[in-house]
């Protein structure tokens, strides 16, 4: 079984958004929700902050916060992601990233800074 519940809430220049899953039997047995804020400060300029949190773990899993710059053309951000489970090939960890984005042609990734946690 497969249940999705979304919504998103627009006041003015704030816009909320969430969406909470619940996944049973043949697909798995998870039940998180994600949330979004993002905040219109202009035209051009915004920030952003995204997070998930996992009812079976009872734990969060990641929040990213974002600023970003944008005009006809181009599309600047600034980038922080932090992520807090762990797989077996993931583990915790933050991440520093500036994107510059060309709008005719795509997304560029111009430095990132990784940063690991102990």
């Amino acid at each position: 079984n497969y249940n999705e519940i979304s919504g998103i809430f627009k006041i003015n220049k704030l816009v909320t958004n969430f969406e909470y899953l619940e996944e049973n039997n043949h697909i798995g047995n998870n039940h998180y929700i994600n949330a979004g804020l993002v905040l219109e400060l202009n035209k051009s300029n915004s920030l952003k902050f995204k997070t998930r949190e996992n009812f079976t773990t009872e734990a969060t899993e990641f929040y990213n916060i974002s600023y970003q710059y944008e005009n006809d053309c181009l599309r600047a951000a600034v980038e922080y992601n932090k992520s807090f489970y762990s797989d077996n090939d993931l583990e915790p960890g933050e991440n520093l990233m500036f994107t510059l984005t060309i709008i005719p042609f795509g997304k560029i990734p111009v430095s990132a800074t990784e940063l690991t946690v102990n």
